[in-house]
Parts: C-alpha cells; structure tokens; sequence
C-alpha cells in the first residue's frame, strides 16, 4: 500500500512528468510539478538511436507524420488553442504524450472526454474498434500502465485518427475554440501519486524476479559445469593435478619412445 499522503488528491493545476524511461519514479530526481496550463507536447523526445526507433509519432515515423509535425508547431506554449482543430489536436496530443512520456500517471480524462464529445472517436464499442474503451481507464487511475499492448495501439491509433479527423473537417481550422478540454475531466479513482508508487512496486518486484532468475540460471549452470567437469578446484589443487597430468605425460612420452626404439631393434632382426 503506497504511504498515506499518497492518498491526497493532487491539485487540477498541476501535472507530474518524467524524462522517457526512468523507472520506478523518483520524486526527487526525474519527477517534477508543471502547470497543467502548459503543453509539453511540443517537445519531440525521439529514441537517441535512430535505428531503433519504431514506426509511430514519438519517433518521427508516424503515419502522418508531416502534418502532425505541422499542428504540433501551432501549439501554443501554454493555454488553450485558439482555433476548434487546435483544441483537439492538444488534447490527443496531451494523451499521446502522456502515454510515452510519463506512463500514463496523469488524469487526462478531459482530453479523451473531449475527444469523444467532438466526434472524433465513438464512446461505444464497435468491431475491432474501443479506442475510448481501452483508452478511458488508464486516465484515471483505474488501470495502471506496465507495458501492456492494448493502450499502446489504442494510443497511435487515436491520434490516427485525429488527424485523419481534421483533414476531413478543414472549417474546423478557421472555427474560434471557446474550450477547454480540461473542462470535461473526471474524478480520477487513483491520483497521480497513487499510480506512481504501484509501479515503483511493480517495478521492484519485477526486478526482484529478474535477479532471483538470473541467480537460479546461474546456479544451474555452476550445477551443469560440476557435473561434467567435477567441482571447482582450488590453486592448490589445480597446481597439484597440473603436476599429476604433466608426470603422466611424461610417462606416455618415455613409453612411446621405448616402443620406438623397441620396434627399429626388431627391423634390424636385434
């Protein structure tokens, strides 16, 4: 159970963000308080090596990645966006960058409420197709984000979508915003704090287990080694049987050459 004042609700003004792959979330080293105000998703944070980037928005290759790259450059630095198009590229991308960038710890059910109100996704299920339904839980704490595959093909194909949306709506560029995807957010079930002490918990105990495998791996292998080669042996030892097979050498050495000298003897009828 995470510490009592864990269970503090965390003001709707501030947000918690962390550098991409710090795991477990430190609070005094890579987790820091922002205005919920401001739009770190202008910052791209793509992987440092190039040939392990993978085929989505956060690494450059997304799908329309031009275009996204565009809208992205039109965010404001902080605030609503001035335009209906904008606001729903701000809230999608806050859901998107919230995903890669901070594990989704963050309650950003304003930014799919606000989505599914514009239409862009449907609230119902359909076939092959609960981008809301996968999506939604995750933003307030009623799933907690460890890797699952599910959220990270809803997330790239909601902003798909939203993209795919504003093309096919072009008015929606040149129509005032009087919003603020904010103003449709939930009452999370687990606040941002709650969320990042259950995966710093399931952080250290998956690397528990990894250590505890490791070892077991490494204990087998020692097992296998003693088996077929006989237990480790100490320097003593080792020098001891080093002159054990250095004297039996030499006696297989003197044997053969006996046998030589025993057989060139018989040549010469001796």
């Amino acid at each position: 159970q995470p510490p009592p004042h864990y269970s503090r609700p965390l003001p709707l003004k501030t947000m918690m963000i962390r550098p991409r792959d710090d795991i477990p979330h430190d609070f005094e080293k890579n987790v820091v308080r922002i205005s919920v105000r401001r739009n770190p998703q202008k910052q791209r944070k793509p992987n440092a090596d190039p040939s392990a980037r993978q085929q989505n928005y956060w690494d450059l290759r997304g799908q329309w990645q031009r275009e996204y790259d565009e809208r992205l450059d039109l965010l404001p630095e902080e605030g609503v966006a001035d335009t209906v198009a904008g606001e729903i590229f701000r809230a999608a991308t806050k859901l998107y960058y919230d995903f890669h960038n901070n594990a989704m710890v963050n309650n950003t059910s304003g930014a799919i409420n606000h989505l599914a109100k514009a239409g862009v996704i449907p609230t119902k299920r359909r076939e092959n197709d609960d981008i809301f339904g996968i999506i939604y839980p995750y933003t307030v704490g009623a799933k907690i984000h460890v890797g699952e595959l599910d959220i990270l093909y809803a997330i790239e194909a909601m902003l798909d979508r939203t993209i795919e949306f504003l093309h096919s709506h072009p008015k929606l560029d040149i129509t005032r915003n009087t919003v603020d995807y904010h103003d449709y957010q939930d009452r999370c079930e687990k606040v941002c704090m709650e969320r990042c002490a259950i995966r710093n918990r399931i952080s250290q105990e998956m690397n528990a287990e990894a250590i505890k495998w490791a070892k077991d791996m490494a204990s087998k292998a020692k097992k296998a080694q003693d088996h077929y080669y006989g237990p480790a042996s100490s320097s003593s030892n080792k020098k001891s049987k080093s002159r054990r097979n250095k004297k039996t050498s030499d006696k297989s050495k003197s044997k053969s050459k006996s046998q030589d000298v025993a057989v060139k003897f018989s040549k010469l009828g001796l």
